[in-house]
């Protein structure tokens, strides 16, 4: 009978065991599984506020990036706006000073010349410096290599540090004026890396002391030398290498030889114990076989195609000047697809800011014609950033030239467009001059 109460008390004492120890099992799962649910609580929140603020960091970026595209075409408008009557008053002010040989000009109208062609360069300037922001801002700084005048670029990087200059006490010296100097470079860059190492010159130079710019034609190359404090007269040796500590690449120097590697040139730096730092700026020059002077277009028959009475009276005004040449005006797309057909000229210029008018379409109707698909046409527009170039090319124009018009650049495209007219079929281009 004891026993039987012993183990019925050890069986009592086990179940009252177990019921504690599923009591507590079961009070601990309750606590876990609301822990868990807390804790999932807590990370559904946080996962909900992350998603809030990827959205909203979103919705800023974009905001940021709909700025910066506005910004981009506000430049571009601007750019594209200024280069329209800068054409005019460029143009005509070169014409003025090309013409005084048969025009002279007194002593005052050549200096207002020459004011107005300072501020013409400035306004172009700044037409092409927010070009430049613009396509860099939009990812499209594209590197284009073109035939550019390093005179006139070295003259306006110094234009526009001359106020610096006199602050600092320093005199800065431009090139002198020199005849047939040309570079294969990027314009705006150019200028920018000529800009960055004048600035450079300037800060190495002490009050009294002057910089001086100049320009080399070596060879195959061009040497554009900036000279800063000593003064030496003698033209440096860059066929050697002598770089000290003056030589390292800090700030706008390390700038402009990324501008200038970029343009496939090279920046040498040469430091001279007791005279100075001297920077070479180095690029491969153009041929000049292809040059020729205005007077050989005498013979050329050009069709001009615009309709703005600006450019055509700078236009009637230049043909003489270019030795003659035959010109021939055109105001309406289908009045020079009609004149290109009967006058057969010897190249075709189209302006392609004529309201309504569709450059790319024009073209691909002169290639349409067997008439008219050999003549070379080249574009004029005032939209100068590197894919309006390309589309110029893609679209089968010889050669894209930007307002302002320089009337050297239009010599040059003019000049090889009849070179390649010529040799492609030269009796049928006698044919049209005998006929003009």
């Amino acid at each position: 009978m004891e026993l039987v109460l012993v183990a019925t008390a050890l069986a009592l004492v086990a179940c009252i065991v177990g019921v504690r120890a599923a009591m507590k099992a079961r009070d601990e799962a309750t606590r876990l599984r609301r822990f868990t649910q807390d804790q999932e609580g807590r990370h559904e929140r946080r996962v909900r506020a992350l998603e809030a603020a990827l959205e909203e960091a979103a919705r800023r970026a974009d905001k940021v990036e709909a700025d910066l595209r506005s910004r981009s075409d506000f430049l571009l408008d601007l750019s594209r706006e200024m280069r329209g009557p800068l054409n005019a008053v460029a143009g005509f002010a070169d014409l003025m000073q090309l013409n005084e040989a048969s025009e002279p000009l007194t002593h005052r109208q050549h200096q207002a010349v020459e004011r107005i062609r300072e501020a013409s360069a400035r306004l172009t300037a700044v037409a092409e410096q927010a070009l430049a922001l613009a396509e860099i801002e939009a990812g499209r700084g594209a590197v284009v290599i073109e035939r550019v005048d390093p005179l006139l670029l070295a003259r306006q990087a110094c234009e526009a540090l001359r106020p610096q200059a006199q602050a600092a006490g320093v005199e800065l010296h431009e090139p002198p004026p020199a005849a047939g100097l040309a570079a294969l470079a990027d314009r705006d860059r150019l200028r920018q890396a000529l800009t960055l190492l004048a600035e450079a010159a300037l800060r190495r130079t002490p009050r009294g002391g002057r910089v001086v710019v100049e320009i080399q034609a070596i060879a195959s190359e061009l040497a554009l030398v900036v000279r800063d404090g000593g003064g030496d007269a003698t033209p440096p040796s860059f066929g050697r290498s002598s770089r000290t500590q003056a030589d390292v690449d800090t700030g706008g120097v390390a700038v402009a030889r990324g501008l200038v590697e970029a343009m496939n040139g090279r920046l040498e730096i040469e430091h001279r114990e007791g005279e100075g730092t001297v920077f070479a700026l180095r690029l491969p020059a153009p041929s000049r076989g292809a040059a020729r002077s205005s007077a050989d277009l005498a013979q050329a028959t050009l069709l001009y195609v615009a309709d703005n009475s600006s450019d055509i009276a700078l236009m009637r005004h230049l043909a003489p000047a270019l030795g003659g040449l035959h010109l021939h005006v055109a105001e309406t797309g289908e009045e020079g697809l009609v004149l290109a057909r009967d006058l057969q000229p010897d190249v075709v210029l189209v302006d392609l800011d004529q309201s309504g008018f569709d450059g790319p379409a024009f073209k691909a109707r002169l290639a349409q014609d067997a008439l008219t698909r050999r003549l070379p046409v080249i574009a004029l527009s005032a939209r100068a950033s590197a894919a309006d170039a390309r589309r110029g090319r893609e679209a089968g124009f010889a050669a894209y030239l930007t307002k302002p018009l320089r009337i050297s650049a239009l010599v040059e495209v003019l000049s090889q467009a009849l070179d390649s007219a010529q040799s492609s079929s030269p009796d049928q281009t006698r044919a049209r001059r005998g006929a003009a």
